[in-house]
């Protein structure tokens, strides 16, 4: 899975994408913030260093309270939704079907979205 940071003027807000057509990485990723869906308040997950995941350096911690920063922390509540929101990219897709995307979370000052392709 690719990790890529877009601070582009023509684009509305920053953007993290994470993209990729390999369904067991969706799977990697949701498995990875399992944790924090359970509400581990000790543990910060290092997306960027999960076996196959490439590029911008990403740290996911769950939080009370939802500092804006580059690293995403949101509360169990919100991990869950996340967490489900993975699940159809977790899903084998046919060879020919259109790439997809979904936003994870724009609370914050950059936008993190989840897509099959580079192209969102």
């Amino acid at each position: 899975m690719q990790l890529e940071y877009f601070d582009d003027p023509s684009i509305a807000r920053p953007v993290l994408l994470t993209y990729s057509k390999d369904p067991s990485d969706a799977a990697a990723l949701q498995r990875a913030l399992a944790p924090l869906v359970a509400g581990d308040t000790d543990r910060q997950v290092q997306i960027d260093k999960l076996p196959g995941f490439r590029g911008s350096n990403l740290g996911v911690t769950r939080t009370i309270d939802n500092e804006p920063s580059f690293s995403c922390a949101l509360n169990p509540t919100t991990w869950s939704q996340v967490s489900g929101l993975l699940e159809p990219f977790t899903q084998a897709r046919a060879p020919r079907a259109p790439d997809v995307h979904q936003y994870l979370a724009s609370d914050g000052p950059i936008d993190w979205i989840v897509a099959t392709s580079r192209h969102w």
